[in-house]
């Protein structure tokens, strides 16, 4: 039984993955990707492991954020995860604030769980990184926390608005 072939769009991760761990064949693929904005600063072990990590979260979420642990059963996804993460990482710094979004919404409904869980994960590896790596990922998540805080001022200010407001008409 032969394998599906998988197409171009597919492969795309996987083959930056093949350059950016020394394969000459995919030099290029690694040496555009290494000129991305989040990966400028980045060694290129690290760009791999922040290819799979965010793709995960796009293709497949698990209960531990950001996290490699409960991949084992997803390793038949890597290619589609490395595509996503290379492709979030051409869409930058966008889809990386889209995707804490959807990290942080989908935590939501879980007690206790919020914005701290949710960047946080990512802020914890970035803290594990050489000084003066990761720079473009340390300021998006930062300009993250920033919007969802002015995001929580504005909802408080409406509902103090709106509670003044039912009192002046009692």
């Amino acid at each position: 039984m032969q394998a599906e072939a998988l197409s171009d769009a597919d492969l795309r991760g996987t083959r930056a993955v093949y350059g950016l761990l020394g394969d000459s064949n995919f030099a290029a693929e690694a040496a555009h990707v290494q000129g991305f904005e989040p990966f400028r600063d980045l060694a290129p072990g690290k760009v791999v492991e922040f290819l799979f990590r965010i793709g995960l979260e796009l293709v497949a979420p698990r209960s531990k954020v950001f996290s490699m642990d409960q991949t084992g059963e997803l390793a038949w996804e890597a290619h589609v995860a490395l595509s996503r993460g290379l492709a979030l990482a051409e869409a930058w710094p966008g889809a990386f604030l889209e995707t804490l979004a959807i990290m942080k919404e989908r935590a939501a409904g879980t007690p206790g769980f919020g914005l701290r869980q949710s960047v946080g994960p990512v802020e914890r590896w970035l803290d594990r990184l050489p000084p003066g790596s990761g720079t473009a990922i340390r300021e998006a998540c930062a300009e993250f926390r920033s919007l969802v805080t002015a995001q929580k001022k504005k909802s408080v200010q409406r509902m103090e608005s709106v509670s003044k407001q039912a009192e002046n008409a009692e």
